[in-house]
């Protein structure tokens, strides 16, 4: 996952997946917390670091709090190659709004060339320039 797109300035919450979810009902109050802070993290910046200290500055808590808290939310994340961490989830959100931006994208682009193409064809008449020549 990219580091975020400016053009996404939300992503979907479902306190319904939040709740149910094992990982979260057995966290406690500060790591729901803490992991709260960590998928926005990962949703604005693309993933998050694997340094215990800027975690910790990212989910506004100490490095204690966060050494403490981190083996309960570790499993939410997936170590990419270069030892950053990305939720699955906000990764397939995000691909999702990346292609449906792109399909509108393609439609906005072919109904342009559609418009262009009848303002060009009413122009080339005879009938079509009389009509803007008066």
């Amino acid at each position: 996952m990219e580091k975020h797109d400016d053009r996404f300035t939300w992503f979907p919450w479902h306190p319904q997946d939040w709740r149910a979810s094992r990982k979260v009902r057995r966290m406690t109050p500060a790591e729901r917390g803490i992991y709260r802070e960590l998928i926005d993290e990962c949703w604005l910046e693309g993933s998050i670091p694997h340094d215990m200290d800027e975690l910790a500055e990212i989910a506004c808590c100490t490095p204690s709090e966060m050494a403490e808290a981190w083996p309960n939310i570790k499993g939410c994340f997936s170590e990419r190659p270069d030892g950053r961490f990305v939720n699955d989830k906000i990764a397939r959100v995000h691909l999702a709004q990346l292609e449906v931006l792109e399909r509108q994208r393609d439609s906005g682009r072919k109904g342009g060339l559609k418009t262009q193409a009848r303002l060009k064809q009413a122009l080339s008449t005879p009938k079509g320039r009389d009509t803007y020549i008066h």
